[in-house]
């Protein structure tokens, strides 16, 4: 659960709240299992991200 306190500044807190949904990583857990995903396209996505993590680093 992720709490974020507004101290006047309601933009504010509203961005922060999205950083912290993002970091989090629960949006995107969602959306992967909003419909079902072959094994074959999960296996592509996951060599796709390992990719792209290793040209940033």
């Amino acid at each position: 659960m992720v709490e974020v306190f507004v101290n006047g500044d309601v933009d504010r807190a509203l961005k922060i709240l999205k950083r912290k949904l993002s970091e989090d990583g629960d949006q995107s857990r969602l959306k992967e299992r909003k419909c079902f995903t072959p094994q074959g396209e999960r296996r592509r996505r996951k060599a796709a991200k390992a990719a792209r993590k290793r040209r940033n680093r």
